[in-house]
């Protein structure tokens, strides 16, 4: 798996990491717990764990995340 190399500023430094990226796929009622999740287990102090709401996608895809996701 191949990561991604971040550059971000943390306490007044700027900083450079490799990192891995987490898409997580799930319902919007689930969103918020994911977050919580991700938050609980997570070692940075601040992860960046964004929602990027769907609005629109094949019919077949959107339904298979809302059977997974149950």
């Amino acid at each position: 798996m191949h990561g991604v190399k971040s550059v971000y500023r943390w306490e007044g430094k700027v900083e450079t990491a490799g990192e891995l990226m987490l898409v997580v796929k799930t319902r919007s009622s689930l969103a918020r717990r994911a977050m919580e999740r991700i938050r609980e287990i997570h070692p940075y102090q601040v992860p960046e764990a964004v929602l990027i709401r769907i609005e629109s996608g094949l019919d077949a895809y959107l339904e298979w995340i809302e059977r997974e996701t149950k």
